[in-house]
């Protein structure tokens, strides 16, 4: 994708070759040789990542760097959050919900499973079947299985 995008800004801008490269992340040298044979050229003002505006300012003055409109890390944050959680660590949520349960009975379902990254109803079922029968369940620390940070479920346990 950024060949793509370096090659639009090449061939439809009047911008540095610096300014792309910067932009892009590419080797000056890459975005010197890059060419419609082996590219394709891809707009970034289609995609949302610039706007002509910021593309005009930066023609006019080539020591200014163009930004990227898309925040990065948030895009990284959601991609990384729809992890594979194997099957023996999906059995021990339930002990994960009634570890947070007994710490603050008072949390919100919502924010337990979405800590958790399961579904409320699930959440409400569990504490509902151990407040029937407690011996069935061995409270665990979710942060001990890598199901969120330590730091997340102290936030979650002092939060009224």
């Amino acid at each position: 994708m950024p060949r793509g995008v370096a090659l639009w800004l090449k061939t439809n801008t009047k911008l540095t070759l610096e300014q792309i490269s910067d932009f892009t992340g590419l080797n000056l040298m890459i975005v010197n040789v890059i060419n419609t044979d082996n590219t394709t050229s891809v707009n970034p003002i289609r995609t949302k990542q610039l706007d002509w505006l910021q593309i005009e300012n930066c023609e006019k003055n080539s020591s200014m760097r163009l930004k990227n409109l898309i925040n990065v890390e948030k895009l990284r944050e959601r991609t990384t959050s729809g992890r594979f959680i194997s099957q023996m660590q999906r059995k021990k949520i339930p002990d994960a919900i009634i570890w947070i349960y007994e710490r603050n009975n008072d949390v919100d379902h919502k924010k337990i499973a979405q800590l958790l990254k399961t579904r409320k109803d699930f959440v409400k079922r569990t504490i509902d079947s151990f407040l029937l029968e407690k011996s069935s369940f061995n409270p665990i620390n979710p942060a001990r299985f890598g199901f969120c940070s330590e730091e997340n479920v102290q936030e979650l346990i002092d939060s009224k």
